[in-house]
């Protein structure tokens, strides 16, 4: 059996065909060898930040992710003050 691994699914650029059984990560234990491999982290990230980029209070996102408040306004919400400031606005106008 071959699988094709191409740019458009895994975000990276690679040129050539592999086969399922010449791919290290194929196996459970080499799982993150594998090029399309993501870590648990990039994506608790990743949808930490599409949450509060789209509006989420940063108490709901707090405790839907089980992260504290500071560590949210440390790592996770980047956006600038003015941005900050339209997020709060939106959210009180959907009340």
């Amino acid at each position: 059996m071959r699988i094709s691994i191409s740019a458009e699914n895994v975000g990276k650029s690679l040129s050539r065909e592999k086969k399922i059984n010449e791919c290290k990560g194929a196996e459970n234990r080499f799982a993150s060898k594998c090029p399309s491999s993501v870590s648990p982290h990039a994506i608790r990230k990743g949808a930490i930040t599409h949450h509060r980029n789209n509006g989420w209070p940063a108490k709901a996102v707090s405790d839907r992710a089980d992260v504290s408040q500071e560590v949210l306004d440390k790592h996770y919400d980047k956006g600038t003050q003015s941005e900050k400031r339209e997020q709060r606005k939106e959210f009180m106008n959907n009340l």
